[in-house]
């Protein structure tokens, strides 16, 4: 009996583990089919799996390049190689495989051998970059010797091929960090960076990209090139002759610009001290003193006092607004007194007149600072303001550069409500007191060249697409054609014809007859008539223009540094009918000379007489009108 219950509960039991069993298989089973069916699920096993089999890389597009406007390049990008080395499986191979290597890797590092043997056996790493900045020839070489563990690898960089006179403060650099950039490089980043491709590959159980399993899902893209408005054979003038003045009077910084009046077209534009771009690309920021190399570029943002190179600027408007007239006369005496202030003459042997006064003309062809202190005086703040603002200082120009300076004008001038101290409004009359920046005083003088329109400064001629042929990096450029502007419309207008002609007369005599003589160049001497009259030359090669010599304002921002003066000169060729506008500038000159008619106007001077050959060839009929 009680063998018999026992087998009854044992049958009961067994039933209940049976189906709980059943129960719990069916629980798993439907599990399972849930598990397959969730997307999220699905998709989180097999991201894993995937993972761990399969590779991408994301091929970077090749940057555009910055172009001169005749299409030779300023910056490119060059497909180079680096090789890397898998130790793990080199040291399977034992002493003869690292031998191999060591033997043909040292035919591209000068055969420097022993560096790389000791580099080699010094490390464990299964991706040892051993050499960088091969061509693609060299890595085909390599390949085609199938070591073991031996990996090229392309990667694209920067580089500047003509970095010894391409404007490098102006092109800029880039390096792939981006921690460091400069320039147009910076200013049309967006424009000309490319876009990345993406590729896909199969890994082996060592976690190694599978031979031939590589596929292009998405084409990388280049990005578009900029063609400047740069002139490469005036740009090389301006670096040689600027160069030459910093050699010969040893300033803190030196800047020439040349732009093309009616458009506004940066035509050069060269500072000096300078850096290779190459170096910061190599990752090269500092001297050796270890002091970070200098990256600015005086033309848009240091700002200096003007000095006289304003006078003409300010006297034209108020003539033209009919405020004074040109016939107009002020006591020119060698000093004045305002206040506990003093205004002097440059010079104690400075042209001063007589007790009728001296003419605008003649203030402005002797450089007068007591004849231009008169007539801001008369003029008074709103009048000499408005003149100033006409030409567009205290104005950023707009260039394609970043971090442009807009110039600065004294606190009593922020506040128009306010009276200006008069000792502030005498200085304003000859360039003190205020600041521009070299490409705005540029583009002033364009008024006075052009016939009295406004430009504003540029230095983008137009963007391309690009395209790659090979592996050469070779540029296919789809030329377009160079913007035109019509100075008739839409152009704002700050001169009348006029009132520029009489300018121009004015600048025309500075050179001439005043204190701009040394801004003659040779080609114009040699064509004069009458050696002892300098009107007789070729206009077509002579130039006009106004020297300046501004003091430099001291570093705290209160008066003036002792014997600093920046020495300038700013003016046009030719005469009559200008197409070059050129500003030379050179900051605290050493060498005993700092009048901006001995210093910058010798370098204006070959500036103009080199570009002249360059715009009228070795022979230039004389015209016939004189």
């Amino acid at each position: 009996m009680n063998e018999h219950r026992w087998h009854k509960l044992q049958r009961v039991y067994n039933r209940i583990f049976f189906s709980a069993f059943l129960l719990g298989a069916a629980y798993l089973a439907a599990h399972i089919y849930f598990l397959q069916n969730d997307p999220q699920v699905t998709a989180y096993y097999s991201k894993a799996v995937h993972s761990r089999w399969e590779g991408t890389e994301n091929p970077e597009g090749r940057r555009g390049d910055i172009l001169y406007r005749d299409g030779s390049v300023l910056a490119t990008t060059r497909r180079l190689t680096r090789v890397v080395l898998d130790m793990k499986l080199i040291r399977e191979g034992g002493d003869e495989a690292i031998d191999g290597i060591v033997h043909m890797l040292s035919e591209y590092n000068g055969g420097n051998d022993l560096e790389i043997r000791r580099r080699m056996l010094a490390s464990d790493s299964r991706g040892l970059e051993i050499l960088r900045g091969l061509p693609a020839a060299s890595a085909r070489e390599i390949d085609d010797r199938s070591f073991r563990g031996v990996t090229t690898l392309y990667y694209l960089e920067r580089y500047y091929p003509c970095s010894d006179n391409g404007a490098p403060a102006t092109v800029g650099f880039y390096s792939s960090s981006r921690e460091h950039q400069l320039g147009l490089e910076a200013a049309w980043h967006n424009e000309l960076r490319g876009i990345p491709g993406r590729r896909e590959f199969m890994r082996d159980g060592s976690q190694n990209r599978l031979p031939g399993s590589m596929q292009t899902v998405a084409e990388e893209v280049p990005g578009r090139s900029l063609r400047t408005t740069l002139d490469p054979a005036i740009q090389l003038i301006c670096e040689e002759e600027l160069a030459a003045g910093m050699e010969q009077h040893n300033p803190d910084w030196g800047v020439a610009i040349v732009m093309e009046p009616h458009t506004g077209q940066v035509l050069a534009m060269s500072s000096a001290p300078d850096f290779d771009p190459n170096d910061f690309v190599a990752g090269k920021l500092f001297d050796e003193q270890g002091n970070l190399v200098n990256q600015q570029n005086p033309a848009v943002h240091f700002l200096v006092e003007p000095g006289s190179t304003a006078k003409p600027l300010l006297a034209a408007y108020a003539v033209d607004r009919g405020w004074i007239s040109d016939n107009q006369r002020f006591i020119c005496n060698q000093k004045i007194n305002i206040g506990r202030y003093w205004i002097t003459e440059a010079e104690a042997t400075h042209y001063i007149g007589d007790s009728s006064g001296v003419p605008v003309a003649d203030i402005i062809r002797e450089s007068s600072n007591v004849g231009m202190a008169r007539i801001a005086m008369k003029l008074g703040q709103e009048q000499v303001l408005e003149a100033y603002r006409s030409y567009g200082l205290f104005s950023r120009t707009g260039v394609e550069l970043p971090m442009e300076s807009s110039g600065r004008r004294p606190n009593s001038w922020q506040d128009e409500s306010i009276k200006w101290p008069t000792v502030s409004l005498a200085n304003s009359g000859f360039g003190q007191g205020f600041s521009m920046t070299p490409l705005q005083l540029a583009a002033a003088y364009c008024v006075i060249a052009n016939g009295g329109y406004e430009v504003h400064p540029t230095l983008k001629l137009e963007l391309e697409d690009t395209a790659v042929e090979g592996e050469t990096g070779m540029l296919l450029v789809d030329n377009g054609n160079e913007r035109v502007f019509d100075l008739d419309s839409g152009q704002r207008r700050v001169l009348s014809e006029q009132g520029c002609r009489r300018a121009q007369e004015w600048l025309r005599n500075v050179v001439v007859e005043g204190t701009g003589k040394k801004a003659i160049p040779d080609r114009y001497m040699k064509s004069m008539a009458n050696k002892r009259d300098l009107k007789s030359g070729n206009p077509r090669f002579l130039p006009a223009g106004k020297t300046g010599t501004g003091q430099i304002a001291g570093k705290d921002g209160k008066g003036y540094e002792e014997h600093a003066y920046l020495a300038s000169f700013a003016g046009y060729f030719p005469v009559k009918d200008p197409q070059y506008v050129i500003v030379v500038m050179y900051s605290h000159p050493r060498r005993g000379v700092y009048y901006g008619g001995s210093v910058a106007a010798p370098v204006f001077s070959r500036i103009t007489d080199r570009i002249s050959y360059l715009a009228f060839g070795e022979r230039a009929e004389v015209p016939n009108e004189t």
